[in-house]
């Protein structure tokens, strides 16, 4: 479970370093992709062979499964319902709150990294 959170953390650089360089800010937008793809996975690895967790950290796997199906279902909703949509919006739901989302993911990994 060590291995996960450092996978974890070099995901989550890729995706940030370019996003604080504004020049290659496009590439941050795939590496979020990758980045959110490779959560997804190790969420369910710990969803399957978490076993053996705390109770606290089942608590915060659940909150990050609601946020994350959540996001999801926005970015559905609003993308199908509205085809002029708000920049700000569009920014918001599509890289900000998936980004605080996985912050909070690498958070749980250090729980479980410390445990």
């Amino acid at each position: 479970m060590r291995n996960l959170h450092y996978t974890n953390c070099f995901f989550y650089s890729l995706t940030l370093i370019p996003y604080i360089t504004i020049y290659y800010f496009i590439y941050g937008m795939y590496a979020q992709l990758i980045l959110g793809v490779t959560q997804i996975i190790m969420a369910l690895v710990l969803l399957f062979f978490g076993k053996k967790l705390n109770r606290e950290i089942k608590k915060h796997l659940k909150n990050y499964w609601i946020l994350t199906l959540g996001i999801l279902l926005l970015i559905f909703l609003f993308t199908q319902a509205n085809s002029n949509t708000n920049e700000i919006i569009l920014v918001l739901f599509v890289f900000i709150l998936p980004m605080g989302i996985a912050s909070y993911f690498l958070y749980i990994t250090h729980l479980i990294r410390k445990q």
